[in-house]
């Protein structure tokens, strides 16, 4: 587990260097763009709840996510190809974000349902 929380971070670049890294805490660190994200594809866990994200594209890819909260973002229209690949994913938190992305998401939701049958 990799905690950073309340830190104000730029940018999360470095993280490829943590191959087998399982959960990552980063609420509260005022982030705005998370794609280094991408790199840690080991994740299990990823906690970005109160920053600044207006988007969730950098989940795409991260297979093995079973946990995701992004609560108290920004959050603006997901894409489909965003949560495609979150076959494995248990708990979605998504608390707190305007009512155009709540519209959005589900009908994003609804696309990724049709890919997968």
């Amino acid at each position: 587990m990799l905690h950073l929380c309340d830190n104000p971070l730029q940018n999360l670049a470095g993280l490829a260097q943590f191959r087998f890294l399982k959960e990552l805490r980063l609420q509260h660190c005022d982030l705005e763009r998370a794609d280094d994200i991408r790199e840690a594809t080991s994740l299990t866990a990823l906690h970005l709840s109160n920053n600044h994200l207006k988007t969730l594209d950098f989940c795409q890819g991260l297979r093995y996510l079973t946990f995701l909260d992004a609560s108290r973002n920004e959050l603006q229209s997901p894409s489909p190809e965003a949560f495609s690949s979150l076959t494995n994913i248990q708990e979605l938190r998504l608390g707190e974000f305007p009512i155009f992305f709540f519209l959005s998401f589900a009908f994003s939701l609804f696309c990724v349902v049709l890919m997968l049958f």
